[in-house]
């Protein structure tokens, strides 16, 4: 049981570590569980996938 605790502390460390998968998971986690948000911007993640920016707004 320790050692599986250690694993999972690991594991968070390492996704919080890595700044894009976290807000992955949390934009994911955020669409999954949110059908007011999920309807409105379903048009937006079809644009972004077809064209990325990865720039900064001005």
């Amino acid at each position: 049981q320790s050692s599986s605790s250690r694993a999972h502390e690991q594991a968070a460390a390492a996704e919080l570590d890595d700044a894009p998968r976290l807000l992955a998971r949390v934009v994911r986690a955020h669409l999954d569980t949110c059908e007011f948000t999920r309807d409105r911007v379903a048009a937006m993640r079809a644009r972004a996938r077809d064209c990325p920016t990865y720039s900064q707004p001005t």
